[in-house]
């Protein structure tokens, strides 16, 4: 066909409607081609998409699996934290909920509140703290390392 534009090929058409054409068909030949294009990518495309989607898959899965393990060392954390914080004498009076005793009612932790057991008052420059604080202050902390770990992986 001359000049091998589309326009040509369809007006020289050597067959009917519904009609098989034959392979050597111009337009048919041209096809041919693009079959074989249309086939060697295929084959490429499905092998890339496969490689890409199983390794992208068992990325996921060990991030999910290190962040599921990551969250339960911070909810564990986070209970030692919150069942060895102080209490206040009237639980439930303090804050209405949790009863986690104030700076003024002495260390933040269980314990006594001297320095290093040996019956001295604690220095002065060792400020009491407040046990829920603490346990925010923890939780706050515990949270944003766990973001810290989601946006390195």
């Amino acid at each position: 066909v001359n000049g091998g534009d589309v326009t040509s090929l369809i007006n020289n058409l050597t067959w009917t409607s519904f009609e098989i054409p034959h392979s050597k068909d111009p337009i048919i030949d041209t096809l041919g081609a693009i079959n074989g294009l249309w086939e060697y990518q295929l084959s490429l495309t499905i092998f890339t998409l496969s490689f890409f989607v199983n390794h992208a898959y068992t990325q996921w899965r060990m991030t999910y699996f290190a962040t599921r393990a990551i969250q339960g060392r911070i909810n564990g954390l986070c209970m030692l934290i919150s069942t060895g914080a102080k209490r206040s004498a009237g639980y439930g009076d303090v804050d209405g909920t949790t009863g986690y005793a104030r700076a003024d009612e002495g260390n933040a932790l269980h314990g006594d509140d001297t320095n290093g057991g040996d019956g001295t008052a604690a220095p002065a420059q060792n400020k009491k703290r407040d046990a829920r604080k603490l346990v925010d202050d923890v939780a706050r902390y515990l949270r944003m390392s766990h973001t810290f770990f989601w946006a390195s992986t």
